[in-house]
Formats: structure tokens, C-alpha cells, sequence
């Protein structure tokens, strides 16, 4: 009897415990987050353990309405139980030919092991960021059942993806949205993560593809610090050149190509956007992703056109997410300095290989001989090199293809895999992981393993030779074996044992309990642990050296122009102090005696040939020493900021003070020049806006030296600071500025208000303000500066005495062959060439403002392609300069805008200018250059042979480039003066006259004039300079030279050979060599108003002959008339017909009959 008691009892405990359990296990648990109440679900983990599961959990308000593209805030609180086990819609997204998702999406997906109530344990978190490219997936792509067999947190957000989370247009819409919401999701899991037993104090941030690219992203924002103590990314970085914004501008034009908005204004595209209906905006997006023109190339290889953008200085500094480039943060150590845990597979290429196979499959790509080896240059242009040119071409077929020529397409196949692999994976991750060793323990782990599910992205029955896809361990392989898109129980023992060997390495990372074995990374080598294909554990090289150094050279050319940046800038503690530095800083609170003591260490430290650290606006520069042509010493800062860059929001708005940056800029290479787009050249950046200045530094530190500034000349539409050699020059005591400035379109596009123009010039104004604030630096006096340039330049010099914005900021001006009376330095044609712009950029033409803005939010390279086929149409080398300073309307509201408020030659004749002396430099036969560059761009569009046809076409075309009828009464007085007894002789008998036509039309006849009205009030001379046996500035045209159509004598610029060249070299004889000095001594003696060099120089007066300086044919300094009266009455018309619309306004129309 008692034992069927003690059965019985027995059964009931079991029932009970059956009951107990299975209610338990049935129950819906429920938690209360900072929004409300929700219920959740009950699940068993591959290994049977239950775990909880809280699905599409709100951590922010749907961006709907207002909230578009706008920063995330916290949702509406509820207090009815909310049902999350259920996965919630993905963000709106897709690919190629798909469209998904919801704008309501911002949720985050919370499974845990602990049971609610429990507060006992308190497990690390793992916040899981979705892969995707940034432009698709969710939470519900990724299954816990395997890694809920762990002690750990799972959480997983949802961000907004593609145009919703990435759209950038500074600072009308910053960007950065889905990164932003990560911020929201990661802010939430601190506030919340203890309900579902997750300690907040170990947060480990992780993600694939995207998302571990994201999770990395956060270590560099200020907005993410203190949110998490660790990081693992799988297939993913920051720097891999497809997880960075980088065609913003191109993305936006496309954008509103597709969905029929407008976009003249970036908030009225923004708001359009915003307004279109989801499903319309779903359909144009799902338009644009399959065409051709909105590039699917851009995102299969190389660049991603939805991704994070750098803000720099846009939007609310509270909540910019990133304000540098990657490379720069991560080069400089400012990261949040948490261990890291990179991930990759062995075979990454696979993926990238499939997409653009499956790409050339649709699109019926015409694969020919052509194409098979064409592919190789196809790919390395897709992957962010420059694939056209020579030595890139040589380095992909040597590193990647060596055996491989003339084999088809099909046959390269794995080597492009290769090429993929190194150039969009590990070249992110060798160079990551070197800049984070330096601060944090860092781990590599490399996935070999094949023989298991793979991620197959296409369906390969679908692409034409997917039998020549390599095998391998593929993109994103890993997760099959932690955290899978479907829960598939193992079909193997090896693939369960890899299972457990990721389980067991990820549950040590987030415990911070790494193995002491696992090698970390080293200056010296990349060593990692490695998933074997045999399903072992082992430690070897990450990825091969020879591989290595590859991947090294693929990322310093995608992105050679952040790493210039980062190579000038140093920690100030990694340099040796500087005495120099030092007695900057201190050298005027310190006795005379200590000063000896440290210029005397100065001197010492010089002499070992280092560099000198100096403090200017915005931070510190180091400079490099240099040589001059007469071996002295001296220092060069290149490339030193002085605005901050015109890009995004600053293009067409005047220049703004430079942004401060951390460490020690260094500044011993050359910068980008502006961009610029000429006559079949096309280059350079639109952050630009930075100097050179070189100084000599074996003198007494207390000696305060004249300074120079030079403005480089190339017809406002060309050249950089680059072009200007100072060897010859610091031979002599004078500190050197050399500033850049905005050119062409970017620089003079002139609007009235909406663009008020003139751009260069304010460029070149805040230059000089930067001068007078630092110059004292660099052993400069402010008080004695003279403004200089040539050719453009040498304009702008003259243009500054005639501009309220520049007074005060020079004390004397040399302009060598340009002022601002010359008919090529002023906009003539102002609707022409706005209206012509336009057209070419299909902007609407019908108000300013919406014009400009359209110009504003055009390509860089559009803009630039559109300048070159503009120049291309004009000949504007010989009278017209359509990209030149503006006179500006004195309606434009911006004061810090206006430059140039009437005409130059009203105010000259006013006497409106800057009173300080005034050195013009010209040559005796200006006209060399435009001959040269005419007649070559005429017989190549015209013809070879120089009959009497062209001859008189010749003479026509020249006569209306000047702005005179043809057959009229100014071609009849033109040729009576310079063509009297050349009418049956040849083209080649007329070079000579004609290039005194031109010299005197374009450049003569504004010497003259503005000596003239110059002389009034202030000492003016002029220098002509005469020699012809050196060196001469433009020889552009062998061909030229070849059928002797180069006139003789002292061409354009030739003057600065002398002392200011291009480049320096050796000078042939005595006589080239004594003018140097002479011409070194002129400039030298005039900035200090010295004699004797000065006083032989005769002053220009009102009187009708004008006298000049000249530098002789022998070398010798003499005088002369400037111009011979004929001319100089020749060069009356000129100026009376270039300048008649001025004249008119002054009440001095000029006579019907001069000659």
C-alpha cells in the first residue's frame, strides 16, 4: 500500500512538473520597455534550450511626414500590451528589378535566453547591424536558433536603407540616416537591455557586409561613443571603397531623373522626395536600379551610390555623424578604442563575381576578342583605379593576369575573382587593421571551409558561365554556422564542429576572454586564426604577402587623395621639438641673451635637415628644407589651408575660414591644383583652397623680411600653385606666398544675387587676409606686402587696388603682361554663357535662382566636361574671355560677396583705387603666344595648307575675335597700320605684323592705359622686357615650330624664366645668367623700394609718350618709348572699342574718326 502511495505521489510531482513546465513554456512572456508593454514568444535554441524572443520592438518613430529624412526620434508611447512575435516589414529597399519594404521600420528584434523576471544573470549583448549593401535586408534575414545556444543577448535593428537612409545634399539634407537610427537602436539598448537580463556595460557592435562596415563606422562618430566595448565586422569595413557615398551629386541627378522631381533647389528635390508616394517612389527606384545610365555598375563593383557620406561641417554638429574621411580617422587614432574582431572569407570575390556575370548575362554584353582582354582594364576601372591609364594597367595583368594575355574571357574568370577579392575586400581590411593595431587588440580570422551551404545571391542557372565560378569559401559563408537566414540542422560532423568552434570564439569575444594563442595583428606580418577547409582551427598569414602588397597598392590608388591628406598629418608628440617652433611661441617673452642660445640650437637643428613646425589659422604645418638654385637653404609649406573647401554647400558662395584640424599638417608636397577644365585637359579638385609659402631661414630670427605674394596666371581658367618653382627667388631676402583660387566656371559664373560671382578673386582676398594673420610666422612683414601674378595673376594684382574688399592687405603690385583694361580679363557675355551652361546641364533657365541651384547640385566632372566643350566652341585665347571676373550688380545683398562694383577703367579714371606703387612687366612681343595657339587650332580645323584663301580667312577671323566688323572701317585702319605692303605676301610673311596686332590689341593697349590712369596718383613703371636668346615661357607646338609659324623674338611671360619659372634649370649662358640677377634685383629692390635698380626704372606720367624701362636684346638695362606713336595711336582704337560701353557711362563716348 505504501508504495503505490509513494507511486502515486511520484506521478503527481511528475504531472505537476509537466504542468508547471508547460505552462511556463506556453505562457507569452512579457517585458515593459521605455515605450510600453510587449509580449513576446517562446522558442528552443538547435540545441533544445528555450530562449525569448521579442520581434519589431519600436526604438524610434517612423520616418513618415515630417520626419523624412530627419533624424530619429523616440516613438509614441502605448500602454496596451503590444504583440511583437511577429518579424515586422523590412526598411524600403532592394535591388536590381525588386523594390520592398516599409517606411515604418525602425524596430529592433530582441532574443535572449534569460526569462523574464530574472534578474539574476546579466549576459553580455550582441547587437547584430544587417548587411545588404546598405540598401536592403532586415531583421528577420537572420534566424538565433544557433547562437541562442549561448549565454548571450542577441539584438538585432533595422535602419532606413538606399535614398531614405542615405540621401545627401549637405546641408539640406546631411545624410547619414540609417547610421543615425543605428545610433537610436544602440541608445535604446542601453536604456532597455537589462529588461531582457543584457548587461549594458558589454555590448559588443557587430555586422556583416554593411552592417559590420557600419559597426566599424561607429567606432569613428562621436555620436556612438560610450554605446559599445567591442566590435566584430564580418566581410565589412569602412574603408572598403564600396561603404562610402562618394558620386553624392551624380546619385541625386538620378534620383530626380527617375522620379520626375525637380532639382534646381536641393530643398525643393528634397522635399519632392519627401512628398512622392511610397509606391511611386518605389516604382522609379526599382526603374533607376535597372538601368543602364543609373549605373548597377556603381554598385556591383567598386562604388556604392546609397552608403555613408562624410558631412565635414554639414548639418546640426549635435548630430553629424561623421565629419572626416574614414581613412583619416582610423590613420589618426580617433576611434573609440574597443578590441576588434575582423571576419572575411577566403573567397570574397565570389559574390561581386556573380553579380557582375549575372549583370553581363542580362544586359547581352557583346563579348568579342575585344572584350576578353579589354575585361581586365573594364574591371580595374570598375574597382576604383584608373584602369585607362599605363602603369595601372600593367600592375593588374603583372599581379593578377601575368599568364593570362590573349586567353578569353571565361578563362580569366578566377583571377577576377582574385582581383575582387584583394581590391573590394582585404585591401579594406590589411589597411584597417594596420591603423587599429597601433591602438587596439585587433584579431583576424579567416573562413576557409567549402564544403558547406553558400550564400548564392543569383540563381546560376541564370548566368552564362557559372561553371568557371571558382570554388571556395565564399562572401558571408560564416553565417551559415552562427547566425544563418534559415535554421537547417548540419548535414556533416565537420560543419557542426565549425559551428561549435564560431560559437565558441564569439561567446569569448563578447566576454573579452580571447584565447591567449590567437595571434593578434603586428606591424610585421598579418597573422590570424584560420577556419581550415579540413574544418581544423589554425593560425597563418591572413592573406599572402605577395597578395598583401597588392591589395596595399589597390587602396592607396582608390584613394590616393584622402591618403595625401592623411600623410601631412602628424601628432604633434611624434615630432621632434622644434627650436624654431619654440622661439615662434616664445621668443618674445625670453632675454636677448636666450634668444641667441635658442636661434643658435635653431641653427644646429636646421643643419640636420629636418623640418620646422610653425602655427597658423586653423593648426600647425610642418615644412620641408629645401636648396635654392644657389644653394641656400630654405623652407617650403605647401598645400596649408587657408578657406575651408568650396565643395557641396560653398560652391558659388564666397570662402569660408578654414576648419581647424588635430596634429601637425605636414607640408612638403604639392596639393591638388582647383579644377579646371581647358582645351582637352581636364583635372583637379574642388577642395583647393590652400597656399605655398617659402621662406629663407638662414637669418637672424628676429629679421622681419619683405613679402610676395604671387598670383599664378593661366586665363582664370587654368594653373595652381604647383606651376610656380621658387629656387631662383629664395636666393634673395624675401618670403613667398603662392595662393590658389577658384577657375573657369567654378571660379567666375556670375547670377546677380543667386551668384554673385567673382569667386577667384575673394579666394585670393581671403588669402591675403590669411597673409597679414600669419606671415609673421614665417619671418614675413605684413606691413610690406606686395600683391603680384602674371598673365591672370598679374590682372588680379591690378584688379585688387580697384576693390573695397582688398584695402589695407598690400602696400605695393607688380603684374607681369595682364591688367584688368586688357579686353580678355573681364566677362563680356554674361546671359551667353549662363544660358549655354545651362542648356548643356539641362537646367531651367527661367529663374536665377533655380538655375544656380541647378549648377550647384551638377557633378564635378559634369561641370568640368561642360566647361571643355564650352572653351572648345570660342576663341577665347584672342579677345573674349566668357570665365573671367564679373563687374557685379550693387544689389547683391551679400557685403562679404561684393568684389567688383563698376567698371575697372570708371574707377581707374576716378581714381578709385589703392594708392601704392606699381611695377608692370611686359614683353616685346606679347603676341607670339595667341599667334601660336590660334594658328595651330585653325589649321587643325580648318586646313593644312596655308593658300591665299586661308590668308584672308586668316585676317577676317582675327578682325572679328577682336570685336570689329568684318570688311568694316576698323579692318581698314587695322591693316593700313600693322599689314601696309604684306597684302599678296604669304601667312608666314605675315606672322610677324600679325603678332604685333595681337600683342598691342590684347595686352599692349592695356599696359598703355592703365599706366596712364595709374600715374595720376601713384608711381607707376613699366618694364619691357626685350631679350630673345633663353629660355621662352610658350612653346606649346612642336608642329609650329616645325612649318615656322612661331614669330620671333620675347614671347608671353617670358620675363619669368628669369626669377620665377616652372621649374628651374641651368642657364646657358653669361648673358641669361647676368639678367636673372637683374631680373631678381628689380623685383627684389622694388618690394623694399631700394635703389639703385628702382630709380633706373622711369616713372609713367599722363604725358602721351609713355617711357619705359627695357630689358635689351643684349641684356642690358635701358629706356625707350613703350609704344611707337603709330602704334600707340593704333592702340587708342583698341581701347576705345573694347571699352566703349565704359566710356559711354562716363559722358567720354569716343570720336567717330581717330586715324
Amino acid at each position: 500500500m505504501m508504495e503505490l502511495t509513494v507511486l502515486r505521489t511520484m506521478v503527481v510531482v511528475v504531472v505537476v512538473v509537466v504542468l508547471v513546465c508547460g505552462v511556463e513554456s506556453s505562457t507569452p512572456p512579457q517585458v515593459v520597455v521605455s515605450g510600453g508593454p510587449i509580449v513576446g514568444g517562446v522558442y528552443r535554441s538547435a540545441g533544445g534550450r528555450h530562449y525569448y524572443a521579442y520581434r519589431a520592438v519600436p526604438y524610434a518613430a517612423a520616418p513618415v511626414g515630417d520626419l523624412k529624412f530627419q533624424n530619429p526620434v523616440p516613438p509614441e508611447p502605448w500602454t496596451t500590451p503590444r504583440m511583437a512575435d511577429a518579424p515586422g516589414p523590412f526598411c524600403v529597399g532592394g535591388g536590381r528589378g525588386y523594390m520592398t519594404g516599409e517606411e515604418d521600420c525602425l524596430t529592433v528584434s530582441v532574443y535572449t535566453p534569460v526569462k523574464p523576471g530574472d534578474d539574476t544573470q546579466s549576459l553580455p549583448v550582441l547587437v547584430w547591424l544587417p548587411g545588404g549593401a546598405f540598401v536592403v535586408s532586415g531583421a528577420a534575414a537572420y534566424d538565433p536558433t544557433i547562437l541562442m545556444d549561448i549565454d548571450v543577448v542577441l539584438v538585432i535593428p533595422q535602419y532606413r536603407l538606399g535614398i531614405y537612409g542615405f540621401l545627401y545634399m549637405a546641408e539640406g539634407a546631411p545624410g547619414n540616416y540609417g547610421l543615425l537610427d543605428q545610433v537610436a537602436a544602440l541608445q535604446w539598448v542601453q536604456q532597455n537591455i537589462g529588461q531582457f537580463g543584457g548587461d549594458p556595460l558589454r555590448v559588443t557592435l557587430a555586422g556583416d557586409c554593411a552592417g559590420g562596415a557600419s559597426a566599424l563606422y561607429h567606432m569613428i562618430s562621436p555620436l556612438s561613443e560610450g554605446l559599445f566595448q567591442g566590435v566584430i565586422s564580418l566581410s565589412g569595413t569602412p574603408l572598403n571603397s564600396w561603404a562610402r557615398h562618394l558620386i553624392a551629386r551624380q546619385t541625386n541627378f538620378l534620383y530626380s531623373i527617375f522620379t520626375g522631381c525637380p532639382r534646381y533647389s536641393p530643398s525643393v528635390l528634397k522635399g519632392c522626395f519627401a512628398d512622392t508616394n511610397i509606391d511611386r517612389m518605389k516604382l522609379s527606384l526599382m526603374t533607376m536600379s535597372k538601368s543602364k545610365t543609373a549605373g548597377p555598375d556603381l554598385l556591383y563593383i567598386g562604388n556604392n551610390n546609397q552608403a555613408p557620406v562624410v558631412q565635414y561641417q554639414h548639418g546640426d554638429p549635435q548630430n553629424r555623424f561623421l565629419d572626416e574621411e574614414p581613412v583619416i580617422k582610423f590613420g589618426q587614432g580617433n576611434f573609440a578604442k574597443v578590441p576588434v574582431l575582423l571576419m572575411a572569407s577566403k573567397d570574397e570575390g565570389n559574390f561581386m563575381l556573380e553579380m557582375a556575370l549575372h549583370q553581363w548575362t542580362l544586359d547581352r554584353i557583346e563579348k568579342d576578342e575585344t572584350f576578353n582582354d579589354g575585361v581586365v582594364q573594364e574591371v580595374a576601372t570598375r574597382i576604383g583605379l584608373e584602369g585607362h591609364k599605363e602603369p595601372v594597367q600593367k600592375f593588374v595583368w603583372d599581379k593578377y593576369f601575368p599568364e593570362l594575355k590573349g586567353t578569353t574571357y571565361e578563362e580569366k574568370i578566377p583571377a577576377i575573382a582574385t582581383l575582387l577579392s584583394d581590391a573590394l575586400y582585404y585591401s579594406g581590411y590589411i589597411a584597417l587593421a594596420r591603423y587599429l593595431n597601433d591602438h587596439v587588440p585587433t584579431y583576424l580570422l579567416r573562413f576557409d571551409f567549402e564544403d558547406g551551404p553558400h550564400y548564392n545571391h543569383f540563381n546560376r542557372s541564370e548566368i552564362q558561365v557559372a561553371s568557371t565560378i571558382p570554388p571556395g569559401a565564399g562572401n558571408l559563408d560564416p553565417l551559415h554556422y552562427f547566425l544563418p537566414e534559415e535554421y537547417q540542422p548540419f548535414a556533416t560532423e565537420d560543419q557542426k564542429k565549425i559551428s561549435s568552434n564560431l560559437l565558441y570564439i564569439i561567446k569569448n569575444f563578447v566576454n573579452a576572454k580571447l584565447p591567449t594563442k590567437w595571434p593578434s595583428t603586428t606591424d610585421d606580418g598579418l597573422e590570424s586564426l584560420i577556419i581550415t577547409k579540413e574544418a581544423g582551427v589554425e593560425q597563418g598569414e591572413f592573406i599572402s604577402k605577395e597578395r598583401a602588397a597588392a591589395s596595399e597598392y589597390i587602396f592607396r590608388e582608390q584613394n590616393k587623395h584622402t591618403l595625401a591628406k592623411l600623410r601631412r598629418l602628424v601628432p604633434r608628440d611624434e615630432l621632434c621639438p622644434s627650436p624654431v617652433h619654440f622661439y615662434n611661441i616664445i621668443g618674445f617673452s625670453i632675454s636677448p641673451a636666450m634668444r641667441m642660445i635658442v636661434a643658435a640650437l635653431a641653427l644646429l637643428w636646421v643643419a640636420g635637415g629636418e623640418g620646422v613646425v610653425v602655427d597658423v589659422t586653423g593648426g600647425a604645418v610642418l615644412g620641408a628644407e629645401e636648396t635654392s638654385a644657389g644653394g641656400r637653404r630654405f623652407f617650403a609649406f605647401r598645400h596649408v589651408p587657408f578657406a575651408a573647401s568650396p565643395e557641396a554647400d560653398g560652391r558659388f558662395k564666397p570662402p569660408r575660414p578654414v576648419h581647424p584640424w588635430r596634429g601637425v599638417l605636414i607640408s612638403n608636397v604639392s596639393g591638388p591644383v582647383c579644377a579646371q577644365a581647358g582645351r582637352g585637359v581636364m583635372v583637379g579638385q574642388e577642395d583647393c583652397l590652400h597656399l605655398s609659402v617659402y621662406t629663407p631661414h638662414d637669418l637672424e630670427s628676429e629679421q622681419s623680411l619683405p613679402v610676395l605674394v604671387w598670383l599664378h596666371g593661366g586665363a582664370f581658367i587654368v594653373s595652381g600653385a604647383s606651376d610656380i618653382d621658387p629656387r631662383l627667388l629664395m636666393d634673395r631676402d624675401v618670403v613667398l606666398v603662392v595662393p590658389q583660387y577658384r577657375l573657369g566656371f567654378l571660379g567666375f559664373i556670375y547670377a546677380f544675387d543667386p551668384a554673385p560671382g567673382n569667386y577667384g578673386l575673394l579666394d585670393q582676398v581671403a588669402a591675403l587676409q590669411w597673409v597679414q594673420q600669419n606671415i609673421g610666422q614665417f619671418g614675413g612683414d605684413p606691413s610690406r606686402v606686395t600683391l603680384a601674378g602674371d598673365c591672370a595673376g598679374g590682372a588680379s594684382a591690378l584688379y585688387h587696388m580697384i576693390s573695397p574688399a582688398s584695402v589695407g592687405l598690400f602696400h605695393r603690385v607688380v603684374s607681369v603682361s595682364g591688367t584688368p583694361l586688357d579686353v580678355w580679363t573681364k566677362h563680356p557675355a554674361l546671359r551667353r554663357t549662363m544660358v549655354a551652361f545651362a542648356d548643356a546641364l539641362r537646367c531651367p533657365r527661367s529663374a536665377l535662382s533655380a538655375m544656380v541651384n541647378c549648377f550647384i547640385a551638377a557633378p564635378l566632372e559634369l561641370l568640368l566636361n561642360t566647361q571643355g566643350a564650352f572653351l572648345e566652341r570660342h576663341d577665347i585665347l584672342i579677345g573674349n574671355a566668357y570665365l573671367a571676373p564679373a563687374v557685379q550688380s550693387r544689389h547683391v545683398s551679400d557685403e562679404s560677396a561684393q568684389f567688383l562694383l563698376d567698371e575697372p577703367l570708371t574707377l581707374l579714371t576716378h581714381g578709385n583705387f589703392t594708392e601704392v606703387p606699381v611695377l608692370l612687366v611686359t614683353s616685346k612681343n606679347q603676341g607670339n603666344y595667341i599667334v601660336g595657339m590660334t594658328l595651330y587650332e585653325w589649321l587643325l580645323t580648318m586646313r593644312d595648307e596655308l593658300d591665299d584663301d586661308f590668308n584672308d580667312v586668316c585676317i577676317a577671323k582675327i578682325v572679328k575675335a577682336l570685336g570689329f566688323i568684318p570688311g568694316g572701317k576698323e579692318e581698314r585702319l587695322i591693316r593700313q597700320q600693322y599689314l601696309t605692303g604684306l597684302r599678296d605676301t604669304s601667312l608666314l610673311d605675315k606672322l610677324p605684323a600679325l603678332a604685333e596686332l595681337l600683342g598691342d590689341a590684347l595686352y599692349n593697349t592695356g599696359t598703355l592705359f592703365t599706366a596712364r590712369l595709374l600715374s595720376k596718383k601713384v608711381p607707376t613703371r613699366i618694364l619691357r622686357f626685350d631679350f630673345e636668346d633663353g629660355p621662352h615661357r610658350f612653346n606649346h607646338h612642336p608642329d609650329l615650330s616645325e612649318k615656322k609659324l612661331m614669330a620671333p623674338g620675347a614671347g608671353h611671360l617670358d620675363p619669368l624664366n628669369y626669377f620665377l619659372p616652372k621649374h628651374v634649370e641651368e642657364f646657358e649662358t653669361k648673358e641669361q645668367q647676368r639678367i636673372s640677377f637683374l631680373m631678381l634685383d628689380i623685383i627684389e629692390n622694388f618690394m623694399n623700394g631700394r635703389e639703385p635698380t628702382v630709380s633706373d626704372l622711369p616713372q609713367v606720367t599722363a604725358e602721351e609718350d609713355v617711357e619705359c624701362a627695357v630689358v635689351n636684346r643684349n641684356g642690358f638695362l635701358t629706356q625707350d618709348s613703350f609704344l611707337p606713336p603709330e602704334r600707340a595711336a593704333a592702340a587708342r582704337i583698341f581701347f576705345e572699342k573694347h571699352h566703349v560701353s565704359a566710356l559711354y557711362q562716363m559722358g567720354m563716348p569716343p570720336p567717330r574718326d581717330e586715324l
